[in-house]
C-alpha cells in the first residue's frame, strides 16, 4: 500500500511542475521578459497552485505517518525473529553442559552408522571346489635310501662297497634327493670309519627323470673331471650304479654329461654304455 501511494504522489508532482512550466513559457512568449515577475506572481497567487500545495502537504503528512507505522512493524518482526532463533552460543553452552549422570552430551548432527564389512556368501560350488596345492602345502616326506661309498683295505689296498643307510627328506622325488646325498659324500663320522667317495667334489646333478623304470641322470662337467686313474673312474661309476639300482623303481640307467651322451669319461678313461642294467654292476666288478 505504501509503495502505491508513493508512486501516485510522484506522478502528481511531475504533472504539477509541468503545468507551471507551460504557464511560464506562454506568458514569457506573449508578454515579454519584463512581465516574468508578473508570471511568477500569477503562479504564486493562482488558486490551482494553492490547492496543489495543500495536496502536497497532505501527501507529505501521509508519508510520515506511513513511515512511522512501518517502523514499529519492522521492529516487531525483528523481535519475533530474534525470539524464534536462540543464540548459538547459548545452544553450545547447553550442549557442552554435563547431564545429570555426569556425562557430557555434545550434539554434532546425525552420527553415521559404523560400516560393517560385507560378508560374501560362498556358494555350494565354491565350497566343493578344491584349492590347488602349492609347494608350501606339500608335506615333506621321508625315504630310507641306501648310499654306496667305498672302503679301502689298508693292508692290501683293495676297495669294496660300503653301503650307508640314510633317511632322505623330499617333497617331489626321492630319487633326486638320494643322488644329491651321494654326491655330498660321507659324513665326518663315516669318514672316521674309513669310508670315502670317488665322485669329484662340487659335482652337481642337473636333472633326474624316470620313465617306465628308465632313470636318466644328467650331471655337469665336473662328473668326468676324475684324474685319479681308470680305477677311480670305475669306482665312481660303481657308486652311481649301486645307489641308483637300489631304488626299487629303477630298472635301467643312462648317464649324461651336460645333456649329452658320451662314449668315454675323460680322454683316456673307460667307456660309458648308453644304457646300464643291474647286470652291468657285476661286469664292472669283474673288470676290477
Amino acid at each position: 500500500m505504501a509503495q502505491r501511494r508513493r508512486t501516485r504522489m510522484g506522478k502528481t508532482g511531475c504533472l504539477f511542475w509541468l503545468f507551471i512550466l507551460l504557464v511560464i513559457i506562454v506568458i514569457f512568449i506573449y508578454k515579454g521578459r519584463g512581465n516574468l515577475k508578473e508570471a511568477f506572481k500569477f503562479v504564486k497567487n493562482n488558486p490551482i497552485t494553492e490547492a496543489f500545495k495543500k495536496t502536497e502537504e497532505t501527501e507529505t503528512t501521509d508519508k510520515a505517518e506511513i513511515t512511522q507505522a512501518e517502523e514499529p512493524e519492522a521492529e516487531a518482526a525483528f523481535e519475533e525473529d530474534t525470539a524464534a532463533k536462540p543464540d548459538r552460543n547459548e545452544e553450545r553452552s547447553k550442549a557442552e553442559a554435563p547431564n545429570s549422570a555426569g556425562e557430557n552430551v555434545v550434539k554434532t548432527g546425525k552420527s553415521e552408522p559404523e560400516k560393517k564389512p560385507s560378508k560374501i556368501k560362498k556358494t555350494g560350488a565354491d565350497k566343493d571346489q578344491p584349492r590347488s596345492p602349492t609347494k608350501n602345502d606339500i608335506k615333506t616326506k621321508e625315504y630310507k635310501a641306501v648310499l654306496y661309498f667305498v672302503k679301502i683295505n689298508e693292508e692290501d689296498g683293495t676297495a669294496k662297497p660300503a653301503p650307508v643307510h640314510r633317511t632322505v627328506k623330499f617333497k617331489d622325488s626321492p630319487i633326486t634327493r638320494t643322488i644329491e646325498a651321494l654326491m655330498n659324500g660321507p659324513t665326518e663320522n663315516e669318514k672316521r670309519k674309513g669310508m670315502t667317495s670317488f665322485i669329484p667334489d662340487d659335482t652337481e646333478l642337473i636333472s633326474a627323470s624316470i620313465q617306465n623304470g628308465h632313470l636318466t641322470l644328467n650331471f655337469d662337467n665336473k662328473f668326468e673331471e676324475n684324474y685319479s686313474g681308470i680305477e677311480a673312474i670305475r669306482l665312481e661309476l660303481y657308486q652311481v650304479l649301486l645307489t641308483s639300482f637300489d631304488i626299487s623303481q629303477v630298472t635301467k640307467l643312462s648317464i649324461l654329461i651336460e645333456g649329452n651322451s658320451k662314449r668315454y669319461i675323460t680322454g683316456d678313461g673307460i667307456p660309458i654304455k648308453e644304457v646300464y642294467t643291474k647286470q652291468d654292476i657285476s661286469e664292472l666288478m669283474l673288470d676290477n
